[in-house]
């Protein structure tokens, strides 16, 4: 019933395809065709797709019903042409050799004995037998084919033309075209010739056309007319019907077949007849409205689709986003981290210690070092850092250009080492894997130091992580020039601008605190005081920057004999002050003995213009808790060794005693302070 329904729908469908398709339907129509991609043929066994067929069914039923049918009527026209002409042409034959016999009949009349044998033959040649006016001419040739005897006189003697012996092979008779030759001989001319008998001759007989086969001939010529007019009517009036009842519907529906292959899914096929087409029109309409159907809701399931992929799009996008934003966070997290631990201290040392513990807290590398240039001797040297191996500040050193953090340093800028197994610019250790980067740090274009990272993986920093070694690397480097001003802000205040020796603040509160530390431990400890022979005259004599040299030289020179725990201060003028920690005070007055040696056996500028040709220093020695067990106490014990070193004629060392503090020449101390509040107690001690 559906069935039904769906033909009886088609025709309507049909009617109005030509007509234009309303706003809807040219919008649902234009995204169906928007929507077909390739085409809906489906292939069953057939290699071709749809388009112009290559023969019709009209052709095809026309050479499988029609051809056959004319074949068979020509066929059997010219089967039985055939056979007419043939029996006609074999009741010609008949009478030929009828005609034949008769005139060969006459040589059976002939004798030997007659003078003249075949007047006979002669006179039968020649009657008007009715029977022979049938015939156009009688000849009897012998067997070479000349002629002996003919109804027209003058042929006799002629040789007859298209003559030949082999005509005489069947005795029955042969047909030559128009022509019959009946061989004479046996019997008939035993009389006349009786030891050769046989192919004498033969009879020729030049026959008209015959009647009866022209009759047959033209009748059947007619009927075989009458049958190709029939078969070409018949293939007329067949295909006539093929096109109008089976071809022009197929082609309706292969072109609408075509159309909804381009994507043109509301065509229809008009149904026109109750006919298997018909039918199968019919369903075609179904099946393309059920495929508008499905294209319809195929557009919109792809359009949920697409606006889905565009939201999880969106959606990717904004995690990627997130996720970059997250990282940036982390990254200003860390170097937040980094800047406020480097701010906490303006010490070099600890600054750079620092460095490394938050670097190996918030960014977790394998390996780090930080290393600082040396303006003196260009090399970067190791100060700080982390890892497998730990290197002491100063033991590693690397110049300018050496190795990838000397080329780091060298170009300025990033240096990334992504496999340090094959890259000669590691020049650590061999037999490692990783990566290493070096990131320069740089203050005013001028190179402070490198920072080395180095991760156990192959090709393991990125870009943003390396920005972010970039933005450590610049903080790390403004917190060291800050700790570097610091410490020259802070050694100008605690040093002496000419000797570069600590000045007499610092000293006392170093001593201060090394005295704390000697009553808290029961450490011993020991000063020395010293002071550079005849000096106001050497200034006097060689000028005062002559007497800044010598006190310049003095300082370094009393460097290189000192240990790096001992403290040494220029304690005013042309005196010198060291503390001794851990020095008990006979160890000290070797220290001081090797001091004076030193000084004695260094050749100054103008030190032969001193008394004795030479510089000369007097030194004082005092130990704690012997000499003092306060400050000023022992300061002023080991003033008065000083003191006595000089009034014993210079040049010397001497440790401190008791009574030296009281003697009366000291012109500084509390006794010397003493005497002159009071000058009746000093000449009374004098």
């Amino acid at each position: 019933m559906q069935a039904r329904a769906d033909r009886q729908r088609g025709p309507a469908m049909a009617s109005n395809r030509s007509d234009p398709p309303s706003d809807s339907e040219h919008g649902s129509a234009s995204s169906v065709r928007a929507s077909a991609a390739g085409p809906l043929a489906v292939k069953s066994g057939v290699r071709h797709t749809l388009g112009a067929p290559r023969t019709t069914i009209g052709r095809k039923v026309a050479l499988t019903v029609a051809l056959p049918v004319a074949v068979a009527s020509i066929l059997g026209v010219g089967l039985l042409w055939h056979n007419a002409l043939a029996s006609a042409k074999a009741d010609v034959t008949l009478e030929s050799a009828a005609l034949a016999d008769l005139v060969a009949t006459s040589f059976s009349l002939a004798t030997r004995a007659d003078p003249q044998p075949h007047a006979a033959v002669v006179a039968a040649l020649h009657t008007n037998w009715k029977v022979l006016r049938a015939v156009r001419n009688v000849q009897v040739v012998d067997r070479t084919g000349r002629v002996r005897w003919s109804r027209q006189v003058e042929q006799q003697g002629q040789p007859l033309s298209g003559f030949s012996a082999a005509l005489l092979d069947d005795p029955r008779g042969t047909h030559q075209g128009n022509r019959f030759v009946l061989p004479l001989g046996g019997a008939s001319c035993a009389a006349c010739h009786p030891g050769d008998t046989v192919h004498l001759g033969a009879v020729v007989m030049d026959l008209p056309p015959p009647r009866q086969i022209s009759e047959v001939d033209d009748a059947y010529r007619f009927a075989m007319g009458g049958a190709v007019c029939f078969c070409i009517m018949f293939l007329g009036l067949m295909s006539f019907s093929l096109r109008r009842l089976v071809t022009r519907p197929v082609k309706r529906l292969i072109a609408a077949m075509e159309r909804a292959k381009s994507g043109d899914f509301l065509v229809r096929v008009p149904v026109e007849s109750n006919d298997e087409v018909g039918a199968l029109a019919a369903d075609f309409n179904a099946t393309l409205a059920r495929i508008t159907e499905l294209k319809v809701a195929e557009i919109e399931t792809g359009r949920d689709l697409e606006r889905m992929q565009r939201e999880l799009s969106l959606k990717a996008e904004l995690e990627v986003a997130n996720e970059r934003l997250e990282g940036r966070v982390r990254e200003l997290q860390v170097l937040f981290e980094v800047t406020r631990s480097v701010n906490t201290t303006l010490e070099l040392q600890p600054l750079l210690n620092l460095i490394s513990e938050q670097v190996a807290m918030a960014l977790g590398y394998a390996e780090f070092s930080v290393m600082l240039l040396d303006p003196q001797s260009q090399e970067l040297v190791h100060q700080a850092g982390f890892g497998a191996v730990e290197f002491l500040p100063g033991e590693v050193r690397f110049a300018v250009g050496e190795g990838a953090a000397g080329e780091s340093a060298q170009r300025r800028g990033e240096v990334y080492v992504a496999n340090v197994a094959d890259d000669p610019r590691f020049v650590r250790r061999a037999g490692e894997t990783g990566s290493l980067l070096c990131v320069p740090m740089i203050v005013k274009d001028e190179v402070v130091g490198v920072l080395n990272f180095r991760k156990a993986e192959v090709s393991a920093f990125g870009p943003d992580e390396m920005r972010l070694l970039r933005s450590v690397a610049n903080q790390a480097a403004m917190a060291i020039v800050n700790a570097r001003l610091y410490q020259a802000t802070v050694e100008l205040s605690i040093t002496d601008a000419l000797t570069g020796a600590f000045n007499r603040r610092h000293l006392f509160n170093r001593l201060e605190m090394e005295l704390l530390r000697a009553q808290r431990f029961g450490n011993p400890l020991s000063v020395v005081m010293i002071d550079i022979d005849h000096f106001k005259l050497f200034n006097d004599t060689s000028g005062h920057p002559a007497g800044d040299e010598v006190l310049r030289r003095a300082s370094a020179l009393f460097k290189t004999q000192l240990r790096k725990l001992d403290v040494m201060a220029r304690y005013g003028g042309e005196e010198f002050f060291v503390v001794l920690p851990q020095t008990p005070k006979s160890e000290a007055v070797e220290v001081a003995e090797k001091l004076r040696r030193a000084v004695a056996g260094t050749a100054f500028p103008d030190g032969e213009k001193q008394p004795g040709g030479k510089v000369t220093i007097s030194v004082g020695v005092a130990s704690f808790p012997d000499d003092g067990d306060a400050l000023e106490a022992l300061v002023d014990s080991v003033d008065a060794a000083l003191y006595a070193s000089k009034r014993g004629g210079r040049n010397k060392v001497s440790g401190f005693s008791p009574g030296m503090e009281e003697h009366p020449g000291r012109e500084r101390g509390p006794k010397a302070k003493a005497r002159a509040d009071d000058p009746a107690a000093g000449a009374e001690a004098g």
